[in-house]
């Protein structure tokens, strides 16, 4: 006795045979073609409108790289000509104050500034004759100091100006700016400063500094303080530059400082 055949089996396989014969029909075949063909279109012109925009996109990218570079050049270049006129501005402004020197601690002699200031003369200016009064007493206190103590032959003759500054926080007295009539008798001046470590013209130190720009000041400023801390040999201005002598273990080399930064290694 054969085996009985399952229905559901049966119906199945018909089925798969109805399927295929009418795969099979052109016209069934012409309209799922037609329906591939129309969603692969679709599909075809979303990449071609995606890589149009991909394409623009790298354009405007490419543009902005470029006037990025470009703005870049720029800036170095205006950065550049920031720093070169910085530097000659620095330059001139050194050599404007190359006839210069600072002397602190020189007492002031004109009566009216040895007493304290009250309300009203603090707020009133001076008059000419009062002016004139104090140059005459500063320019006799210099020229008492370069002859006196130390020991150069320097006349008012040698001297264009004198002038008493603002006190600052540390000043016993006005600092006294002092403009020679020409470079030799400033050197000589300022290379007599050693004398002041054996002549005390006051019970209070005295000290004979060049006039600095603000860049050179806060040079020598970091310079003394890593010299205090035992980093190098010495330190020193000359001319509006600063200079400093390493340690012997380094070589005992003096170099000329030009930047903070030339310091990093001394901290």
């Amino acid at each position: 006795m054969s085996p009985k055949k399952d229905s559901s089996s049966s119906s199945e396989s018909t089925r798969v045979d109805d399927l295929i014969a009418a795969l099979k029909d052109e016209r069934v075949q012409e309209v799922f073609g037609s329906i591939f063909e129309s969603r692969l279109q679709k599909i075809v012109d979303t990449v071609a409108r995606l890589s149009a925009e991909f394409n623009s996109a790298k354009e405007d990218i490419d543009a902005l790289k470029t006037e990025n570079d470009q703005l870049k050049l720029q800036i170095q270049s205006m950065n550049d000509m920031i720093q070169s006129n910085t530097a000659r501005t620095e330059q001139l402004d050194s050599y404007s104050r190359l006839d210069n020197i600072i002397i602190k601690g020189l007492p002031d002699t004109y009566a009216a500034t040895a007493q304290p200031a009250t309300s009203e003369s603090a707020s009133a200016e001076p008059t000419a004759d009062e002016a004139r009064e104090d140059r005459d007493t500063t320019l006799a206190a210099v020229l008492n100091l370069c002859e006196k103590h130390l020991k150069v032959n320097i006349t008012a003759n040698d001297i264009s100006l004198t002038h008493r500054l603002p006190k600052g926080r540390a000043d016993k007295y006005r600092p006294v700016i002092v403009r020679f009539a020409n470079r030799r008798s400033r050197d000589v001046v300022y290379k007599a400063r050693r004398e002041l470590r054996n002549s005390r013209p006051v019970s209070s130190p005295i000290y004979i500094n060049e006039h600095l720009t603000k860049k050179a000041d806060e040079l020598f400023t970091a310079c003394r303080r890593i010299w205090k801390n035992g980093a190098i040999a010495s330190t020193w201005t000359w001319n509006g530059s600063v200079y400093i002598k390493q340690l012997h273990a380094s070589g005992g080399l003096i170099v000329k400082v030009k930047d903070l930064s030339d310091l990093a290694t001394l901290q």
